[in-house]
């Protein structure tokens, strides 16, 4: 059934049953993690999930050259750590961490559904997400709340502990200055010497390594660090339309994946649609407990994935639009106040708010936490972003995705990757030139060719199909 896979729960007891391990901690709990979900010890300190370091200095390893913190920031992937009884999360918490103190016990984990199993918490809200809705609703819950009684999403200005008087602290992040001020290219070079390290740990690892590629910038970056990398991928695109999936596939995702493909002489699969199976389905929603509801679940119910090899693991896109203002206009610019900010929000995200409970309460909070946890340098928008598109949204389906047989990483997903991605001029980043610049470093021949073309009659079909379920929704 697959339900619970690939995650973990620290708390105060030893959970029974067979797909699951158990490590005793020296902080007095209990780590106890699927069989899938891999674990390293580290002399004091466990790895949870995959880590890869992108330089030989900071080796994921027992390690003298720095403190736990300091080679964390020079790794790559999708994990937690526990030092100490602290818990440390990747630079985008894409692990998506929840707490709970229910009398007096601390409880961790990756999953909801484990939480709620677990300790039998009930759910408050009564609001359900709509990914068909194309604009009515997001389709995950923002942190740091969630619909369940007590369950608290971890944000990246949060720090949890095992022991002591505070559960919860603050931790500020500063993204590294050294960059600033550097030209394009060096920032290019570092970049680039920083990926093909940590892309040739991951090539060391899988013998199946695969990017799913559309006709967008993202996943073509991508394509184009593993070229650079000299790694051998293969590349793959989910036939999708708005009837299964709640969203069109434009013919440039469609055509440009293939093009992109044979210009760097890789294979790339097209993965039709297979026979809808609802047992899929119910179970990754039980395993994701409703938290997101995206085309990738639908992907998953239908069965949408190449045939992998022996061990094989996704590098997906994600991350870049850190660095591209990616909320910018959504957002009105930059907004310096809480009064501001919660009337840009109230009116982009008026829908949302006046159904969800969740959403409400969850936004009020990040406002009022914003003007005093951390990461002061980063523009609002860049703030949303990072903390809620990133680790709420991603969060929530890197945990949803965990129930299939690929592991997957965004290969951007490290502390000084992300400082470089922010420390290229504005003007470059806001029209992704830095990104093709990056590309034209890797892959040339790919850098020109057209990102994300949508033709009018494309356009006209995305708005009726919207128009029209929402019509049908009402009516309903």
């Amino acid at each position: 059934m697959n339900i619970d896979r690939r995650q973990f729960i620290i708390c105060d007891k030893k959970i029974n049953r067979e797909e699951f391990e158990c490590v005793y901690l020296d902080c007095g709990m209990f780590l106890n993690y699927h069989k899938d979900l891999p674990v390293l010890k580290l002399g004091d300190n466990y790895v949870v999930g995959k880590a890869f370091s992108i330089t030989p200095i900071y080796p994921v390893a027992e390690n003298s050259n720095g403190s736990i913190e300091e080679q964390i920031q020079k790794w790559c992937g999708r994990f937690i750590v526990y030092s100490q009884g602290i818990i440390y999360t990747d630079v985008t918490n894409s692990f998506g961490v929840f707490y709970l103190q229910k009398k007096g016990v601390r409880i961790i984990s990756s999953s909801i559904h484990l939480i709620v199993e677990t300790y039998g918490i009930s759910r408050l809200n009564s609001y359900e997400l709509d990914f068909r809705g194309r604009g009515d609703t997001w389709d995950f819950y923002p942190g740091p709340y969630t619909p369940y009684k007590g369950i608290r999403r971890l944000m990246q200005y949060e720090r949890l502990h095992c022991l002591g008087d505070q559960f919860v602290t603050v931790h500020s992040i500063e993204w590294n200055p050294v960059y600033k001020g550097m030209e394009p290219l060096e920032l290019t070079r570092n970049l680039i010497q920083y990926i093909k390290f940590m892309l040739q740990s991951v090539a060391a690892e899988y013998d199946g390594i695969w990017v799913p590629l559309t006709g967008g910038l993202d996943s073509r970056c991508v394509c184009a660090w593993c070229k650079a990398a000299n790694i051998s991928f293969e590349t793959y695109t989910e036939e999708r339309n708005f009837e299964t999936h709640g969203v069109d596939m434009n013919k440039a995702d469609l055509e440009l994946p293939k093009k992109i493909s044979e210009y760097m002489g890789v294979k790339w699969h097209l993965c039709p649609r297979n026979e809808w199976d609802k047992k899929r389905w119910d179970n990754i929603l039980n395993h994701s407990m409703g938290m997101i509801r995206n085309a990738n679940l639908y992907s998953y119910a239908y069965n949408q994935y190449p045939k992998g090899k022996n061990k094989n693991i996704i590098l997906h896109g994600s991350i870049f639009e850190i660095s591209r203002g990616y909320y910018r206009n959504s957002m009105q610019g930059e907004c310096f106040n809480f009064e501001e900010r919660k009337q840009v929000l109230n009116k982009w995200l008026w829908r949302n708010l006046s159904k969800s409970d969740v959403h409400k309460k969850s936004i009020l909070t990040w406002l009022k936490d914003i003007e005093k946890k951390g990461n002061q340098e980063v523009a609002w928008y860049d703030r949303f972003y990072y903390e809620q598109r990133l680790g709420s949204w991603l969060g929530d389906l890197n945990q949803a995705m965990d129930i299939i047989d690929f592991d997957r990483i965004s290969p951007a997903n490290n502390y000084e990757i992300i400082s470089i991605l922010l420390a290229y001029p504005q003007k470059m980043r806001l029209s992704g030139e830095h990104q093709k610049m990056i590309i034209e470093a890797c892959v040339p021949a790919i850098k020109d060719l057209p990102i994300n073309p949508i033709s009018n009659c494309e356009r006209i079909k995305w708005y009726y199909n919207r128009f029209k379920y929402r019509l049908v929704k009402s009516c309903n």
